[in-house]
């Protein structure tokens, strides 16, 4: 596993690219839940925020679509379903607005 010979040879977990992203915002798009266990359980900052105030949740969330494993990674981990990024909302509000039930059951479940 790439991830893990990466982190194997002292590749840093919380590196940001230059958008402000961490690793863990990239498990969120590619929907990759052994990545975002592995680079939890290497030190990966869950609360890491980009340049817009997304951290890692809300990305789960936003690209989720059905596939709710890193959403439930992240929660398990104690993400936090309220934080609101820079233009108001939170990962919550947005699985409320597009009434997808059970992404807004996992995040109640903070």
């Amino acid at each position: 596993d790439l991830i893990r010979s990466a982190l194997e040879l002292g590749e840093d977990p919380t590196w940001r690219d230059e958008s402000g992203r961490v690793p863990l915002h990239y498990c969120g798009i590619h929907k990759c839940a052994s990545c975002a266990e592995l680079l939890i359980q290497s030190g990966a900052d869950i609360n890491a925020e980009d340049q817009h105030g997304n951290q890692p949740l809300w990305t789960a969330v936003f690209e989720a679509r059905g596939d709710y494993s890193v959403v439930s990674i992240l929660m398990k981990a104690k993400a936090d379903p309220n934080h609101r990024k820079r233009y108001g909302r939170s990962p919550q509000m947005f699985a409320e607005q597009i009434m997808d039930a059970v992404l807004v059951k996992l995040l109640a479940l903070a």
